[in-house]
């Protein structure tokens, strides 16, 4: 008994990305060593790891909040691309911001820069103030997203507004 609670996790997993094909790791063009990957897809989800603004060496690209925002989700444009898809295809967004203080400042360029893709009916999103590993960056997003063909419904709650 005491060892079935222990596997259940994992055949739960199994169970959930198995039937979808397994698991395939998208590659950028960009090998930096690091000991993740730049994105997974897992079935019809996309599951893009935390990114920062970099140049194609791995570098952070110093700069305002704004320009850091902007370079980040270019970059996670290329690596969706790189996995077939578009920006309007995310389905939830995780944000990290080093300051508070850079919260409107970052929303202004994410809602300009989401736009073209999202319309009306853009990706859920949390945004967490935390420390970054690299002390320079003021900002790391991650990113889920569907494969095409995949449903992507907004649901909106009984008199909500857009």
């Amino acid at each position: 008994m005491f060892g079935l609670k222990l596997v259940a996790p994992f055949l739960f997993a199994l169970l959930l990305v198995s039937p979808q094909g397994g698991k395939q790791i998208i590659k950028t063009g960009t090998d930096l060593g690091l000991p993740f990957s730049p994105a997974v897809r897992a079935g019809d989800v996309i599951y893009v790891s935390g990114a920062m603004a970099t140049d194609a060496q791995g570098k952070l690209v110093a700069g305002t909040i704004q320009e850091q925002t902007r370079r980040t989700l270019e970059n996670i444009a290329q690596t969706l691309k790189a996995a077939g898809v578009g920006l309007d295809r995310a389905a939830s967004v995780h944000v990290y911001l080093k300051n508070a203080s850079d919260f409107e400042a970052m929303n202004e360029v994410y809602r300009t820069f989401g736009r073209p893709f999202w319309n009306d009916a853009p990706p859920v999103r949390t945004t967490i103030v935390a420390g970054l590993v690299l002390p320079e960056a003021l900002i790391e997003i991650s990113l889920t997203a569907l494969r095409k063909g995949a449903e992507r419904k907004v649901i909106l709650p009984a008199g909500w507004q857009r």
